[in-house]
């Protein structure tokens, strides 16, 4: 897949669906696939470090599916639900990882910069 095609696909994304797939990117930088459960506590980790609040187990699989119909990922189903093997399709993990990264640093610093200005607005107009 084309990187200007996954860019789009990444602007697309919203915070939480974009932090479940930053979190199964670090897992399969360095292997070929991850399991369901080690996805899941990747995506509480990253929530925590960027200040979101994670969503539940439920959450995490329709974003999986979502994912899988983009054609970012794939899934092959182990002896049980909870055991799926997820890995990427044609797209490496340190480009994605990289997307994923750079939108996220635009809306945090986005929403940072609202914050303050609102901050400011309330001071302005108290006086």
């Amino acid at each position: 897949m084309r990187r200007s095609v996954i860019r789009r696909i990444v602007d697309t994304l919203r915070d939480d669906e974009l932090l479940a797939l930053l979190g199964i990117a670090q897992l399969l930088r360095d292997q070929s696939y991850t399991i369901f459960n080690h996805a899941f506590k990747e995506y509480k980790k990253l929530c925590r470090d960027y200040s979101v609040i994670p969503h539940g187990k439920a959450s995490l699989r329709k974003y999986i599916s979502q994912f899988i119909h983009l054609d970012l990922i794939r899934r092959n189903k182990v002896k049980h639900e909870r055991s799926l093997e997820i890995t990427l399709l044609d797209i490496p993990s340190i480009v994605l990882i990289g997307l994923v990264h750079k939108k996220l640093k635009k809306k945090l610093n986005l929403r940072k910069r609202v914050y303050v200005e609102l901050k400011s607005f309330k001071l302005t107009s108290s006086i």
